[in-house]
């Protein structure tokens, strides 16, 4: 099994969310006039996490379960279930990915 199948998951965890920041960054463009810089930032540090983990940077991934874990707790204070769920699940793949992380890269 090609072992970049096994950090996807984690990669996706944190690209969807990246997507989903710039993409209500661009609806809040066509309601009010002007982008949301702060969505802007947060989805490029979650883009640049999602790069991190891909290029197998150990530091890109507890940078990840970070912040998860920082959007699970604001979310737990007042959110719906299902972006609890999501972010559990973001957690959960970003330490799965660790496992293959610390192993060497194998030559191809």
């Amino acid at each position: 099994m090609d072992p970049r199948l096994r950090i996807a998951p984690a990669t996706l965890a944190l690209g969807i969310p990246a997507a989903v920041f710039v993409f209500n960054s661009f609806i809040s463009m066509q309601e009010r006039g002007f982008f949301d810089a702060v969505e802007l930032i947060v989805a490029a540090v979650f883009f640049v996490l999602a790069l991190m983990v891909w290029r197998r940077y150990r530091i890109g991934v507890y940078a990840g379960i970070i912040l998860s874990a920082v959007y699970l707790a604001s979310v737990v204070v007042g959110g719906p279930v299902q972006f609890v769920a999501y972010w559990l699940i973001a957690i959960a793949a970003l330490a799965e990915s660790l496992r293959e992380i610390g192993k060497p890269v194998p030559a191809t």
